[in-house]
């Protein structure tokens, strides 16, 4: 093939006497093009328009989904190479294919049309001419990595096996390269950019001086690189690359000791492959960038990058289980089916431990157990029922031996079992528990605990058996015994044709740990497969407290009553004082993680993949955070928790959650662990997409947070009396201002739980113990209850100032709920210490300027008892109820659409309607308003909204 793959080295030496080197000077200004600046090629396209290689149009767009001509695409290629033409009499591009033509990327005669569109086989052509090291070493191993390669046509595929080889051309996701596929003019800049790289950047002509050193992008930033493939002996160039991300942030750091951090930062590209690391990263202020030279940490364009904390397990590993096994299923037929891996045979040891977990005592601060993960999801840990759960009623829990009385005679074969837990509640009804079995009383049908909270509450209890060898009988089940190293899998049926990636979670650490760290960017890169969290961020110096140290700083007596087996109401943790070393947040993450420092600053985290992290997903106290357009699933605590700001000065922490879509969340923890929870002043939480959660789905405190345009759904599946959107602020008067607005939420307390087929006590919002100053605008509550429900709300907040205008309510059983009761002439009670510190606090901070400015009302917060005074706002609200009625099951609704005191309540310019009032498409779920609807008669201050603009506005995850 030598004779086709022209070195270009001596016919540039020919031309170079008619033939001018492009001059690429850096540019301090960079154009504008309308329609990049949220292109995933945006930086890509811009470092070749600042070289030259790529213009813009007279419109002011660059078009990066335009498919690229043959023409387009060879004018790119000779610039790339270092070189530009004289311009000529006739078509404008003549020059650069003859330029094309002499430098050996096409024969002469090889295209008919060049204002064609160019295929990817095209490309790969001209990009293998256009290379001088040509060699393939192992071309049946690049085959392998490309699944079509049979469909590419004889006469291109030596060259798209160099393109492939050389790293140039790629695959997409799916490993096809699509040959016959049209480029687009943003995937030829990626091709352009690569062999710029490939062939060591431009050069600057001679200019008598000697040459001038390759000036790379058109800023002055460095690049260091890291591949699979590489060594940490190389100096991290791209023909050299580091093999871990750990020795490039060694090389910053020595930058940063030398005073020699570039001005425009340092680009850290990871090449395409994964990475399989047993040790997060920390990074401190020496690791840090500056104002204006940032560190980023992303894939080379064009590749996937993933950075894994599992074990991988091959499915060659797998054999039929053992017959010991087999004879603890009760399920045989299913015994026979179910595959086992000896884990400690390949050398795996660590399962980590399973836990007590769920609400606030019973995390205990302990990274969660080793999971079995297939293709990203996380399988289920043996269990019975395999869904649903079993009732215990009321009268059945019994205090004083710290357990219950089981109705389901399955509980008795678990006898036996190791190391076996219940999931559920036998306590409140807002938690959802894990609690490890202590043992069961066959013949009194009594089943104790040994650690966690027994009493009973107004609903029963329910629960579900979990971690049973016993009870594997259904796919994507598996149990590990932790004393013989052996895992059990019952497999989906095509898992020995099928194409499954498996995986243990190991990692316990986070991923990136930012210690006091400002100034570091983490881009498109897929974090997955870890025990704890992916990302951490803290002031310096910053450690997680020991469970104990947390409890007693909470003021927990741990040798009161409350902490005392059988006391009636008792939480009990056994063995307490062994807790004393520090692995993730215990309690809540907002009030386990406390962080009074300033944590970090200007640390981004995009169009990221965070998937299958045990503990929590993105964890961060600082400002001017951005977390964007990420696609976060598959967390079994809280997916992300942003705090920052300054509460006693009102000072904004400028951090934001936009564009993000989370899911499967709290699925190991299971109480108070949101997709978002925040803490703090001015955070913006926009455009995302949040469902799928057991408890709560969002959860903020503080001031001036603004929550707009998210789709929220879905939440609340696992418990009662709780709320997708929640917060609790009636003992701190002085958090206020945050704005609710524009938002989409539905499918909310529709989920049975235990033997409840209709949830009760459940809001789509809900401020708690009468809270205050929700300002809920123009947003869509949609599915919310169903016919009677027990008191399943759109908002409940029964303290003063909240607001709700402008929403519309579709299908909803209920409204809004006030206070219930009106009693005229009260006032707080200051002999109540709750009370009296909530009007003292409201005074001392109607006294500070700052709050006095921004809050004026803070200063009538005494004169305004919630039971006596009306200062509640439902009002220009549209009702609408086809599916069912509003419910009476809790009371009387009144005329406006509400319940409670309507005393309390101001607003009169509501409309309620069972019928379609002129939605665009009730049956679909398009609740926006026909130009002609009934609707802006009845309420003429009425705003349509836009719901197209609600949740994800563009893509997530990587970009590339």
């Amino acid at each position: 093939m030598s004779h086709r793959f022209r070195k270009i080295a001596t016919v540039l030496l020919a031309a170079a006497v008619t033939l001018q080197s492009t001059t690429f000077a850096a540019i301090t200004r960079e154009p504008e093009f309308s329609d990049l600046s949220e292109h995933w090629s945006k930086s890509i396209m811009m470092r070749l328009n600042g070289y030259g290689v790529i213009c813009g149009y007279d419109d002011g767009t660059i078009r990066p989904d335009s498919y690229v001509s043959v023409t387009e695409f060879l004018t790119m290629m000779v610039k790339s190479l270092g070189f530009e033409t004289e311009p000529g009499d006739g078509y404008w591009a003549t020059p650069y294919i003859q330029k094309a033509v002499e430098l050996g990327l096409i024969e002469p005669d090889e295209y008919s049309d060049y204002d064609a569109t160019l295929t990817r086989s095209q490309a790969a052509k001209i990009i293998a001419n256009a290379l001088s090291d040509t060699a393939v070493a192992d071309e049946n191993a690049v085959k392998a990595k490309i699944y079509d390669y049979a469909e590419i046509a004889e006469e291109y595929k030596p060259y798209v096996l160099i393109a492939y080889d050389k790293k140039i051309v790629n695959g997409n996701h799916d490993n096809c390269f699509e040959p016959n596929r049209n480029i687009t003019r943003a995937e030829a800049s990626v091709m352009a950019v690569r062999l710029i790289d490939k062939n060591g950047g431009i050069k600057e002509p001679d200019n008598g001086n000697g040459p001038n050193n390759n000036r790379g992008d058109v800023t002055s930033s460095a690049k260091l690189y890291v591949a699979p493939n590489g060594s940490d002996n190389n100096d991290g160039s791209e023909n050299s690359p580091f093999a871990t991300v750990q020795k490039a942030k060694e090389t910053i750091r020595n930058m940063n000791a030398a005073n020699s951090l570039p001005e425009g930062g340092v680009t850290v590209y990871l090449r395409g492959g994964t990475y399989y690391i047993d040790e997060g990263m920390t990074f401190t202020k020496e690791d840090s960038g500056k104002e204006g030279s940032t560190i980023t940490y992303t894939s080379y364009p064009g590749e996937a990058v993933t950075i894994s904390g599992q074990v991988p397990l091959e499915k060659g590993w797998f054999t039929a289980a053992d017959d010991t096994a087999k004879n603890v299923m009760i399920d045989k037929n299913a015994a026979s089916k179910v595959l086992m891996v000896d884990l400690k045979e390949h050398g795996i040891t660590d399962y980590g431990e399973l836990s007590t977990r769920g609400y606030h005592y019973f995390n205990k601060g302990r990274y969660a157990q080793a999971e079995l993960i297939v293709n990203d999801e996380n399988q289920t840990l043996a269990r019975y029922p395999n869904s649903g759960s079993i009732s215990v009623p009321t009268d059945n829990v019994d205090t004083d031996n710290f357990g219950f009385r089981y109705t389901d005679e399955r509980v008795s074969k678990w006898k036996d079992a190791k190391d076996a837990y219940i999931v559920g509640t036998i306590s409140i009804n807002y938690e959802n528990n894990t609690y490890p079995i202590d043992k069961i009383d066959t013949s009194k049908k009594l089943l104790t605990i040994k650690e966690g909270r027994i009493n009973t509450y107004y609903t029963n209890g329910w629960f579900y058996g979990e971690n049973l060898l016993e009870e594997l009988d259904t796919e994507g089940e598996y149990y590990i015994d932790r004393d013989t190293g052996k895992l059990y899998y019952y497999a989906p049926s095509d898992f020995t044709s099928g194409n499954y990636e498996i995986g243990l979670s190991m990692l316990k650490t986070p991923i990136f740990n930012f210690n006091g760290a400002e100034y570091v960017n983490v881009s498109n890169i897929t974090m997955k497969g870890g025990r704890g969290y992916a990302v951490l961020g803290a002031s310096a110096g910053y450690s997680i407290p020991s469970f104990k140290d947390w409890m007693i700083s909470r003021g927990a007596d741990l040798n009161g009553a409350n902490f005392t087996k059988g006391s009636g109401s008792s939480v009990y943790i056994a063995d307490i004082d062994k807790y004393t070393d520090s692995q993730v947040f215990p309690g809540h993450v907002w009030d386990g993680f406390v962080d009074d420092g300033n944590g970090v600053n200007h640390i981004d985290v995009k169009n990221c993949n965070i998937f299958n992290f045990g503990s929590g997903g993105i964890i961060i106290n600082g400002t001017d955070v951005h977390l964007d357009n990420n696609h976060i699933k598959n967390i079994g605590g809280t997916a992300l928790y942003l705090r920052g700001g300054d509460l006693e000065t009102l000072t904004p922490s400028n951090n934001e959650i936009l564009n993000n879509n989370i899911h499967h969340v709290g699925y190991l923890q299971k109480s108070y662990v949101p997709a978002i929870a925040m803490h703090g002043v001015g955070i913006h939480v926009a455009y995302n997409d949040l469902y799928d959660a057991p408890h709560c789905i969002f959860n903020y405190h503080g001031n001036d947070h603004v929550i707009e345009y998210n789709k929220i759904h879905d939440a609340v599946k696992e418990c009662l009396d709780m709320d997708a959107i929640y917060t609790r602020n009636e003992y701190v008067p002085q958090w206020r201002g945050s704005v609710i607005k524009n938002n989409y939420i539905y499918n909310i307390g529709i989920y049975p739980v235990g033997e409840y087929k209709k949830q009760l006590n459940v809001s789509a919002i809900r401020t708690d113990n009468y809270g205050h100053a929700l300002q809920i605008y123009n947003n869509v509550f949609a599915n919310i209850g169903s016919d009677g429900a027990n008191n399943v709300i759109g908002v409940t907040a029964q303290g003063n100032r909240n607001t709700l205008k402008g929403n519309i309510f579709v299908d909803c059983s209920a409204t809004f709920l006030g206070w219930n009761s009106y009693a005229p002439g009260a006032t707080w009670d200051m002999t109540k210490t709750e009370e009296k510190e909530r009007v003292e606090l409201a005074e001392k901070y109607a006294a500070n300027p700052i709050f006095a400015a921004k809050y004026p009302e803070l200063a009538t917060f005494k004169d305004e008892y919630y039971k006596s005074v009306a200062t509640n706002i439902f009002d220009e609200n549209l009702v609408v109820n086809i599916k069912f009625k509003l419910s009476q099951a809790n009371g009387t609704v009144n005329p406006q659409g509400t319940r409670g005191a309507p005393e309390l309540i101001k607003g009169t310019n509501n409309y309620l309607t069972t019928s379609d009032p002129g939605f665009v498409d009730y049956a679909n779920g398009n609740y926006e308003l026909k130009p002609d609807s009934e609707v802006f008669k009845k309420i003429p201050e009425f705003q349509n909204i836009d719901m197209s603009k609600m949740g994800n506005n563009e893509p997530v995850g990587p970009s590339n």
